[in-house]
């Protein structure tokens, strides 16, 4: 067939089929071409479709040129009329079989395109607040046309289904480039089960689809006859799923209605007992037409949410779905509070921010448990000072949901778990709110594999390893199998629970990690979490744990709680003074601490008391930390323990230093001394003279800072306090350097050096942050700011692990001076503005960074 065009007019006819199909610029339609992943090859520039609409090209077309308008063809064309005019205008005849084959894989393109796409989806939501970074990360990932499983997961709550609403919402309005051209089904499969619960999916699947099956089919004057037929065929399904054979049936008819189609598949809500294998073999089958494009065309994507993970053998893509920040989560509330429909007398602003915050923080930033507590302020009227105060008791309260939607939504979460396993799942909240590790839960399971000859088990024979320094009178070794032998030999040395126990508590908490029950925290760099793994329960989820502990019987938590007890007596005797360790298991040592304060057990509470003490400066809530300080000292003084009590009065001058409280540190600091008199000098008493010299350093009195070490070394030079006299020769010789007294300063910092050499068989994490800084202040008494800087970056993250934000802010006010008195202004800013941040309170500390800024 001949045209009558030449190179200018088709050019004409080009621009204005690209116009006619909504892309205004030549730039556009190649943005386009190029982001297809089955064209981002094919080299179309803006210039080649400037010169084709130009008239610039030869006409009749040849080579490349013909290989581009083919691949143009593909967003110029939408019926097969228009493919038809378009190769004649393009004069595009006499095709090779290559050539032959794009067209016919064009033709099937457009009559898949053509058919009315399905979408079936859920309710959009309305308020969406810090997911958009999610949502964007999903789309990117979809955009990129890779089939396979995306799942979304998380605790009940968190809003899984609202951001795939969001997503499915956002991909249908993209009208320009639409991923899945023959639909987005929706389907729920709340409560769907095993191999029923799979059929009754495939069934709904088929319905969906064989409707626009038969539609696509159909010919003229024999709408009566296939409507029929479609009646039969769904009443074959109905017969057939009483049969044996009903999913083998299904399976083939589904892969066959999906046969070149490109549509998602949002499972929502899907149950651990669905068999989401079984259906991805389904819904995810390579079929294809034999003219089709095999690596585009049929290509699907199933989008889950639900609690429970899926294998990473299954997924192409997985995120875990967490609380909200707790910004945007103050935002939600707000914004669902701040209606004019439902007008709220005010509070304050300051007390309505602060009660906002507290409420969000008690709720744990859940999504859903938000929108109930706006419900509760706004259609309700409940004041939000009230709703606070109840909340904070219990979360749960009527006040909050008074339809019971969140116990409900938890109770549902829990119902495919054994009586005893919920058992079990509520006993973790005995160690209290905070992190608990795999040992701490394995000992509250104890109980659960003890010898069942016995009674009662004592929980302390499981510690053994703790205490055992060597073998029993009777070395004969017991004979075993070799299998029960290397189980041994893999036993985590620093365990204090039975291999077997620690085994089966692991495989617990992992099932309740995989149903989004229970969370691992993440494992620190470089640490050893992957030994003893570390787990935290979610507010809400601890609540509701600690409520259903009225359930178990009484004596089961006595005893329960007794192996709590001994655990936690063991750990802290085995890793007193390491800091590191201490703060693993913080969560259950203060919770025993708690127990044992109000049973009125002074001596435990004393000694804990003083144990505990090296940690509470690098507490979160420094508010916990006094006041277990405090509860030490009250029960030193009902002991009469005058040594513990002016140990923890040190401990408690240092905490009001970190608080920028100076003035109350001083008091406490001169108080210890006294009492140290009183005792008769004993060694470690006499540190708070190091402390006053550091009030008298930050408050620029350098003199009056040598002259407190001094007293200092005066009366411990033959204690034997090494670490002790290491800290003061460090002090006394950055001292002596900012007075420019260069000899001693140098003779002080090797002296520093020298004593911790002698710690070198038992170094602790401290004494290698105190040696850090012992090299850098001798490399700035040598002027090597560059080996300055390199040792302060050592002491900085040694200080991350071991000491607190205030000393960590020492740390860098020191390297700042040297750094501006050396010359390098802009370093000593850049330390300088990381000060405040770090010590808010510490005004003192403040004053001193101000001047380098």
């Amino acid at each position: 067939m001949k045209t009558s065009m030449d190179a200018i007019q088709f050019g004409k006819w080009m621009s204005e089929r690209r116009r006619k199909r909504g892309w205004s610029s030549q730039r556009a339609l190649v943005e386009v071409v190029r982001q297809d992943p089955l064209f981002e090859d094919s080299h179309i520039s803006e210039d080649f479709l400037a010169r084709l609409e130009a008239g610039r090209l030869a006409y009749p077309f040849r080579r490349n040129v013909r290989q581009h308008l083919f691949v143009l063809a593909w967003f110029l064309c939408t019926t097969p009329r228009e493919v038809q005019s378009y190769l004649n205008a393009a004069s595009l005849h006499e095709l090779t079989p290559d050539e032959n084959e794009l067209v016919q894989r064009l033709y099937t393109h457009i009559s898949g395109a053509s058919m009315p796409a399905i979408e079936l989806l859920p309710v959009r939501p309305h308020h969406l607040i810090g997911r958009e970074a999610l949502v964007q990360q999903l789309l990117d990932q979809l955009g990129s046309l890779n089939g396979g499983l995306y799942a979304l997961t998380g605790m009940p709550g968190v809003g899984k289904s609202a951001i795939a609403a969001e997503i499915v919402h956002r991909l249908v309005a993209d009208k320009h480039r639409p991923l899945f051209q023959h639909g987005i089904i929706t389907l729920s499969c709340k409560g769907r089960q095993g191999m029923p619960g799979l059929l009754a999916v495939l069934q709904e699947l088929i319905t969906i689809l064989l409707p626009n099956e038969e539609h696509a089919s159909r010919a003229p004057g024999s709408a009566e006859r296939e409507a029929r037929e479609a009646r039969d065929e769904k009443a074959l399904i109905s017969l057939f799923h009483q049969m044996d054979s009903n999913l083998a049936y299904m399976v083939d008819r589904l892969r066959l209605l999906l046969t070149d189609k490109n549509i998602l598949f949002l499972l929502d809500d899907v149950d651990a007992q669905f068999p989401l294998r079984e259906a991805l073999e389904v819904l995810l089958a390579n079929t294809h037409h034999p003219l089709t494009n095999k690596v585009h065309a049929g290509q699907r994507v199933v989008l889950t949410t639900g609690r429970y993970i899926p294998a990473p053998a299954l997924v192409s893509y997985h995120h875990h779905v967490q609380p909200l920040l707790h910004d945007d989560a103050c935002e939600l509330l707000e914004i669902l509070i701040s209606s004019d429909t439902y007008p709220l007398p005010g509070l304050p602003q300051e007390e309505h921010q602060e009660a906002i915050g507290k409420l969000c923080t008690i709720l744990g930033h859940l999504p859903l448990a938000i929108e109930l507590a706006a419900n509760a302020i706004a259609v309700r009227g409940i004041p939000l000072k009230l709703l606070v105060a109840n909340a904070s008791v219990d979360p749960f309260h009527r006040l909050l949901d008074d339809a019971g939607i969140l116990t409900t939504l938890f109770e549902q979460a829990f119902s495919g778990i054994k009586q005893e396993q919920r058992d079990r799942f509520a006993l973790l909240s005995l160690p209290g709110p905070q992190v608990f590790s795999l040992e701490c839960a394995a000992a509250l399971a104890a109980n659960r594999w003890a010898d069942e000859k016995q009674a009662r088990t004592d929980p302390l024979s499981l510690f053994a390893s703790a205490y055992a320094t060597s073998r029993s009178a009777d070395t004969s070794e017991e004979y075993v199998l070799p299998s029960a032998r290397s189980r041994r030999n893999l036993a985590v040395d620093s365990t204090y629970v039975a291999f077997e126990t620690l085994t089966n508590t692991a495989l617990e908490l992992g099932h309740f990690v995989n149903c989004s029950l229970l969370e691992r925290v993440t494992a620190t760099a470089g640490g050893a979490d992957n030994d003893n793994p570390q787990y935290i329960l979610h507010p809400l989820l601890f609540a509701y744990a600690h409520a259903y502990l009225q359930r178990i019987d009484r004596e089961k938590i006595d005893v329960v709680w007794h192996n709590t007890q001994a655990y936690a007596e063991a750990y802290l005797e085995r890793y007193q003074g390491d800091i590191v360790m201490l703060e693993r298991e913080c969560g259950v040592l203060l919770e025993v601490f708690a127990r044992a304060c109000q049973e009125q057990r002074h001596e435990r509470v004393m000694h804990w008391a003083a144990k505990l003490a090296s940690i509470t400066s690098r507490m979160q809530d420094m508010y916990i930390g006094k006041r277990l300080l405090q509860a030490g000292i009250q029960a030193s003084c009902q002991l009469q323990d005058q040594y513990q009590q002016a140990f923890l009065i040190m401990q408690l001058g240092h905490l009001y230093c970190c608080q920028g409280r100076t003035d109350k540190a001083r008091l406490c600091w001169e108080e210890c001394l006294k009492i140290a008199q009183e005792l008769g000098h004993p060694a470690y008493l006499w540190r708070p003279y190091l402390f006053l010299a550091h009030l008298e350093y930050i408050q620029g009195n350098l003199s009056e800072a040598r002259a407190h070490i001094d007293v200092f070394l005066q009366q411990t030079r033959e204690s034997g306090d090494l670490r002790g006299l290491a800290l003061a020769y460090f002090k006394r010789g950055l001292y002596n350097r900012e007075l420019d007294d260069m000899n001693a300063a140098y003779n002080d910092a090797c002296a520093t050096l020298s004593l911790l050499g002698m710690l070198k068989n038992d170094p602790s994490l401290s004494d290698q942050l105190l040696e850090a800084e012992a090299q850098a202040e001798l490399a700035r008494i040598s002027g090597d700011y560059t080996g300055s800087q390199e040792f302060t970056t050592i002491a900085w993250n040694l200080g991350l692990q071991v000491s607190d934000a205030y000393t960590r802010a020492l740390i860098l006010l020191v390297q700042a001076k040297f750094a501006r008195y050396n010359g390098h202004p802009q370093d000593a800013a850049a330390l300088a503005r990381h000060i405040p941040i770090l010590v808010p309170a510490a005004m003192q500390l403040h004053k001193q960074a101000a001047k380098f800024l």
